[in-house]
């Protein structure tokens, strides 16, 4: 328990080099209530060096074709998870990931 309130993470995985399992993973068992939050981590989608197997760090490097889909595919899996706030770095492959994402979602408050 964080400040009376009971945590749960949330990890996402649209890469389908992360495998095929569970869309999303809580980290801890379901259940809770109105005291509970959660966090949602997302992966941004494959940027241009991903795809030469570069090591981007924190070059700006954009999302490839792919990187888009597997962004939108995350939005989808997340859809049904309540989001209050997203949060992003100021590079560009992360924040186009978190808007792609969030087109699936109804939530729209954005924090950078």
């Amino acid at each position: 328990m964080i400040g009376g309130l009971r945590k749960k993470i949330w990890q996402c995985h649209s890469r389908e080099k992360e495998g095929k399992g569970s869309n999303v993973m809580p980290s801890t068992p379901n259940g809770g209530g109105e005291d509970e939050a959660a966090l949602v981590l997302i992966r941004h989608g494959e940027s241009l060096w991903n795809e030469k197997n570069l090591f981007t760090g924190c070059l700006d490097v954009p999302l490839t074709k792919k990187g888009v889909e597997e962004a939108i595919e995350a939005g989808k899996r997340i859809s049904n998870i309540p989001v209050d706030m997203i949060c992003t770095s100021a590079l560009m492959r992360e924040q186009m990931s978190a808007m792609l994402a969030r087109t699936e979602h109804c939530r729209k408050k954005v924090v950078w």
